[in-house]
């Protein structure tokens, strides 16, 4: 199973987000608490007192999810457009202009980038397939074949399911138990691309033999294949170059393949972006685009999970993007202050008393840390300062006002962020530190949230005051046009302005003579007052430090960031690299946590939901555990070997206990029944792999998992406890 594609399935059968449908029907006594579509959140019972506050959340999240994709689609076209572009003009077939004698080679194109590179996005291959949907994308990895039967059975079977999801009709099976080749370009396909990821690793027998079937199928057959090798980046490689049959050059001869192989296959080369290119155009189009703000900031722990498994896992556009998705969803599931990020806010009188209490919390926190009072709303700008402030801490419909704008204000404060990372890039380019110092868009971002940002605005200032005069001016030319570009130097401070207008003055004293001569004279005077130059540059050093470090604040930094900032990295950890083995055993043990869970994920009326949970309390109660969980129990507590009569007769007993402490001391348990539980049981914990036969007597079975020391199970289903917690407040 691909766990960078999809989730585990075990896993995934025992911990989700809890953000499933809500009742479709609401109490009648108030106004807002009208039906509520399937789909909406869970309400919030700590927080919030009506169902709408939910539905503000999910439409908020839809918007959420909607700007992701569309950010992921801007990525995917700054980062493949070119790459794209030059594999649909190699797929095309090309006009015939004359006859050449021998069977045409097979279209290769050698894609060179990181070995990580598993395969094309999804959303390119289907872009390189076209609107045609007689085209076929098979993709084959090296640990899927070992022989020629094999690897032709695999392209035959997704060849039929990528047909069967194209055309939205079903392919007949062949009547022959053995298929081959011959039935794959039977299929009508027009166009067939076999993707070969890391090709050094694929076994080199069955690759020849299938290279050489496909072009002798291919022959006559109506169908064009096109193969697409993958490999790692070398120096070697690194020109772009083409192989054709008439000569092998060095991109062939670095290809694992036979040269009899080689020869069959028209070689072109084309290079994929590196993984550095690739993180720094997600970071450019998710963070420094100040057309395109995210819907919520990532704080730097969460962050520096998503990069640290960018680069050393698989490099994928889309598991990063998996990861967001997963946090704006826990973020407007889970977090009763993502209420604020909605377009539209619920009455004051939608949120509990405990809301509010938390919501002045912050305010005071941030007023102590900031040192200043949040702004006064739209709807009261006239209102004095200190009766602001009063009502911010007895009035729950102007402090629902005043921090719903903040936040909103706050979240969307990016331009001056991102003027002051283009002005350290700009200043670092003219000021010339080396290639191996210049920050990229994705290091810029990662000392931001780190911190060591200071140390690199040091670093500049330290190099500025250093270097001579004539790169100095050069430097303040870059920073001065790029001010004016971002609409006028509005982000200055008082101080600033004042310092640039003194600035000015001295400049306009100096040139007393005009032009190129005058400048020559003025640049040597403050060459010959080199005490004087000294101090103008401490000053204006002093200046621009300040001026960047104004700038230069991290989203997670800023007043009120618990609303739009997200870091729950153990929670995205949780789903993303999930414990399939652990979540289960803690399932098995103790399964009233999940089966609580469950009951926000049920598509039914708020009144069937009520009574489930009425049910579940009894339950509880009396320990009533499911059937797979009892016998789950007798099977951790017992040997290596199981006998299924002594298993059997333990449960039933159990069943009979349980019945007697439900009904009465002489409650009747129908024994039909009972074997049916158990064999139901059995097989569910078969199905799980826990059980396997000993082959020595039929009535014996084998243990094949075994349980976790109780601290183990603890810490891996932490993360799914902590998701359920913040969802299910009652």
């Amino acid at each position: 199973m691909n766990t960078a594609d999809d989730f585990d399935d075990l896993s995934r059968a025992c911990f989700t987000i809890p953000c499933g449908p809500v009742p479709t029907q609401a109490a009648s006594s108030s106004s807002a608490s009208a039906s509520l579509p399937a789909g909406a959140f869970p309400c919030l019972s700590g927080y919030e007192t009506s169902p709408l506050p939910a539905q503000l959340r999910r439409q908020a999240h839809a918007l959420a999810a909607a700007a992701l994709d569309a950010a992921l689609e801007r990525t995917l076209d700054a980062l493949y457009a070119p790459l794209l572009a030059g594999l649909k003009t190699w797929a095309a077939p090309a006009a015939e202009t004359f006859w050449l004698p021998g069977a045409a080679p097979l279209p290769a194109a050698a894609l060179l980038g990181s070995a990580r590179h598993a395969s094309l996005p999804a959303r390119l291959s289907t872009a390189l397939l076209g609107k045609s949907k007689n085209n076929v994308f098979v993709e084959l990895a090296a640990s899927e074949y070992d022989s020629l039967h094999s690897a032709q059975s695999l392209l035959l079977r997704r060849a039929r399911r990528d047909i069967t999801l194209r055309r939205n009709e079903s392919v007949a099976q062949g009547k022959r138990k053995e298929e081959g080749i011959d039935d794959l370009l039977q299929l009508g396909i027009e166009t067939l691309f076999v993707s070969l990821p890391a090709l050094p690793s694929h076994p080199p027998a069955a690759l020849q033999d299938l290279l050489t079937s496909l072009a002798s199928a291919s022959r006559g057959s109506g169908t064009r294949v096109c193969l697409l090798f993958w490999l790692p980046s070398a120096p070697a490689l690194s020109q772009r170059g083409s192989t054709k049959a008439s000569g092998i050059g060095s991109l062939g001869e670095a290809l694992p393949l036979p040269a009899a192989v080689r020869k069959l296959c028209e070689i072109q080369s084309f290079t994929l972006p590196t993984t550095s290119e690739t993180w720094d155009s997600i970071t450019l189009q998710l963070h420094m685009n100040k057309h395109h703000v995210p819907p919520i900031w990532l704080g730097p722990t969460l962050w520096e999970q998503i990069e640290r498994g960018f680069h050393d896992v698989d490099g994928r556009v889309e598991s990063v993007w998996r990861a967001l998705q997963l946090a704006v969803l826990d973020h407007f599931s889970a977090d009763p202050f993502s209420t604020l990020l909605c377009k539209s806010i619920p009455p004051a009188d939608a949120f509990t008393p405990s809301f509010y209490a938390r919501l002045r919390q912050l305010l005071l926190s941030a007023v102590e840390s900031h040192g200043r009072v949040p702004p006064r709303p739209s709807s009261a700008v006239d209102l004095h300062p200190r009766a602001h402030f009063e009502l911010l801490l007895t009035s729950d419909e102007h402090l629902l006002a005043t921090m719903s704008e903040v936040a909103q204000a706050q979240r969307s404060a990016t331009r001056t962020r991102n003027l002051g990372l283009q002005a350290i890039a700009a200043l670092d380019s003219k000021l010339e530190l080396g290639q191996a110092a210049r920050p990229r868009p994705g290091q810029l971002w990662s000392a931001l949230l780190s911190g060591s940002i200071a140390s690199l605005i040091s670093t500049l200032c330290s190099a500025l005051h250093a270097a001579p005069l004539a790169r100095l001016l050069s430097a303040l030319d870059e920073l001065d046009g790029l001010i004016h570009r971002e609409h006028g130097p509005a982000w200055l401070s008082q101080e600033a302005k004042e310092w640039q207008a003194k600035l000015g003055e001295q400049k306009d004293e100096a040139m007393d003579v005009d032009g190129e001569e005058g400048r020559v004279e003025r640049v040597h005077r403050q060459l010959v007052r080199e005490e004087s130059l000294s101090d103008a540059k401490k000053e204006l050093v002093a200046w621009l430090r300040r001026s960047l470090h104004t700038l230069c604040v991290a989203p997670h930094e800023l007043a009120f960031a618990e609303i739009f900032v997200y870091d729950d990295a153990g929670a995205i950890a949780s789903l993303l690299e999930p414990a399939p083995r652990a979540i289960l055993l803690a399932a098995l043990n103790d399964p009233w946590a999940f089966l609580e869970s469950g009951l926000s994920s049920a598509d039914d009326a708020q009144d069937d939901e009520d009574e489930d949970r009425a049910a579940l309390q009894r339950a509880q109660a009396v320990a009533d555990v499911p059937d797979v969980c009892r016998a789950y129990v007798l099977y951790r507590d017992a040997g290596r070997l199981l006998n299924l009569a002594d298993w059997y007769n333990a449960f039933a007993q159990g069943i009979e206990a349980q019945a007697r402490q439900r009904d009465g001391a002489h409650a009747e348990v129908d024994e039909d029944e009972t074997q049916a539980r158990f064999a139901q049981s059995v097989s569910e914990l078969a199905a799980l792999g826990f059980l396997r036969r000993t082959g020595r007597k039929p009535e014996h079975v084998s243990k094949t998992v075994f349980d976790l020391p109780p601290s183990k199970v603890k810490a891996k289903a932490g993360g799914a406890a902590k998701s359920r917690e913040a969802s299910v407040h009652a």
